[in-house]
């Protein structure tokens, strides 16, 4: 959000808001966050980690087209929500599942990883943001906004093919078995 508030293409669109009015509409992304991010505990443990990923992916998708087709304040904000709450579910769910389904020699390394990454997600958003400043029209604020979407929905459905279920969703319903083979059928258990 930070390199679009000065476009002036944005600022037309949206009845140039003030700093107040600029302040809510970037703060409704972390407020969905807090959300998702309280609501997931008891999710997580209700559908499994793997699978309220996936469905905070999807949360996150919508949210983002809302924003990318946002006509007003109040879209672009419902948008951010959105996002945002999908933002709270996977930033609470993700190093859960990392932590069951990696082995405890490299665990902290994947979390540093996933760390990281977000980390190269946010440099790369800013010179796609700088890029599309140069475009005339609405197309240079609305262009970084679809390219959230384009990224998530090809990469993370392809990564949870080959991903697998942690083995303490089941153990969360007393399924205890079904837990212990989905660990034990692990290829790092065995080392």
């Amino acid at each position: 959000m930070a390199g679009i508030l000065t476009n002036q293409y944005w600022k037309d669109q949206f009845g140039h808001p003030g700093p107040d009015a600029q302040g809510g509409i970037v703060a409704s992304m972390p407020a969905g966050s807090l959300v998702g991010a309280l609501a997931v505990g008891k999710l997580a443990d209700i559908l499994g980690r793997k699978l309220t990923i996936q469905i905070s992916g999807v949360i996150w998708v919508i949210g983002s087209i809302l924003q990318c087709a946002s006509v007003n304040r109040g879209m672009l904000v419902v948008g951010r929500i959105i996002a945002g709450m999908a933002v709270g579910i996977a930033s609470a769910t993700v190093p859960l599942y990392q932590g069951e389904i990696t082995a405890a020699r490299i665990r902290g390394r994947m979390i540093s990883l996933q760390q990281w990454s977000i980390t190269w997600g946010i440099l790369l958003q800013y010179f796609v943001q700088f890029g599309c400043s140069y475009i005339e029209g609405k197309a240079s604020f609305r262009i970084p906004w679809g390219v959230q979407v384009g990224c998530l929905s090809t990469s993370r459905p392809v990564a949870h093919l080959v991903a697998d279920d942690s083995g303490y969703h089941p153990q969360c319903r007393n399924d205890v078995v079904p837990g212990v083979s989905s660990l034990a059928n692990r290829s790092w258990t065995r080392r």
